[in-house]
């Protein structure tokens, strides 16, 4: 694995975000038969009480778009990015909208 990180500000919008998803990226040492199944590609895990939805999954290779289930070879070397689902908002970011440190308290 070469880097596993977070998907900053991946979560949806709302007076409580959606959690972020992860990034990772896995270098093959060598040739291998790979399978990808996955879900949430097309449509974003939605939020709750009017809050926005997050982001969807992808997985990528060589800067394609790989489809969501597949089954392929990959060589020496390849790289494979991996993008997760993030979580829905909850509670609309324009009815309530988040505290800043900057914004006093009453």
């Amino acid at each position: 694995m070469n880097w596993y990180t977070v998907r900053v500000i991946s979560g949806g919008a709302g007076r409580y975000r959606g959690g972020d998803g992860i990034v990772r990226e896995i270098e093959f040492l060598t040739d291998v038969s790979q399978e990808i199944l996955s879900e949430r590609r097309k449509l974003s895990p939605t939020g709750s009480k009017s809050g926005e939805p997050g982001k969807t999954r992808k997985n990528w290779s060589y800067q394609n778009l790989l489809p969501s289930k597949r089954n392929f070879t990959v060589r020496k070397g390849a790289r494979l990015v991996t993008e997760t689902i993030c979580g829905g908002g909850y509670f609309s970011s324009k009815k309530f909208p988040a505290k800043s440190e900057s914004t006093p308290e009453a």
